[in-house]
């Protein structure tokens, strides 16, 4: 299916609400990349932040774009609640580092199209019309590839996208500061400490979970 555009009020709208929602994200990911050594954290979060705001200004298939800004922020939360979950704490698995690499590939091919989308990009001039469709599906798959897995993985957290975006806005401060404890005892590179950070930190982690449903 080719790309298309829903009326611009609606599109704008839905575009606002996702922008507001992520930028929260995206700082919380920040945060967390100066703190932990998982690899392309720092990269995401700047492709990210390019993305919110290239994505303001695009002209054509806003709906597009909104439905997988949508996405990169459910995925975002999935990082987030790998690394503050008790239960898969700091040791992350080869697989899942691996799908954190293929997210920043795909981040990459989404800020492609969304730069596309403006009104005189160079970009666009390099694609017809096919090929920018084949890089939207090629974007949209990555997407949903990666959502399957993390739903997988991260549990009830990624289960339904209106939860996530409500968990992200009622508990970013909270998030925040337990990033920061987080961030403190990586930085020591005390494995002991860290092990009794996330033992202490469960009820915590809990709350914040349970607190957006």
């Amino acid at each position: 299916m080719p790309p298309h555009s829903a009326p611009p009020n609606i599109s704008q709208a839905r575009l606002d609400t996702i922008i507001t929602s992520l930028t929260a994200a995206v700082t919380i990911v920040e945060r967390l990349s100066n703190g932990v050594h998982t690899p392309f954290l720092q990269p995401i979060s700047n492709t990210i932040r390019s993305l919110l705001s290239s994505v303001q200004t695009v002209k054509r298939n806003k709906n597009d774009c909104a439905q997988m800004m949508e996405k990169i922020h459910d995925l975002t939360y999935g990082i987030i609640s790998l690394h503050i979950n008790p239960e898969t704490k700091t040791d992350l698995s080869p697989h899942i580092l691996n799908q954190i690499v293929e997210f920043a590939k795909t981040l990459h091919k989404i800020h492609v199209f969304v730069e596309a989308q403006q009104d005189k990009s160079r970009i666009k001039q390099f694609f017809r019309q096919g090929e920018m469709n084949t890089l939207l599906k090629d974007c949209n798959t990555g997407l949903q590839q990666l959502l399957d897995i993390f739903k997988f993985q991260a549990g009830s957290l990624l289960n339904d996208a209106v939860e996530m975006r409500n968990f992200g806005e009622k508990t970013h401060q909270e998030v925040l500061e337990l990033i920061g404890c987080l961030a403190d005892e990586t930085a020591s590179d005390n494995t002991s400490s860290m092990t009794q950070l996330f033992s202490g930190s469960q009820t915590r982690y809990e709350i914040l979970t349970h607190s957006s449903k």
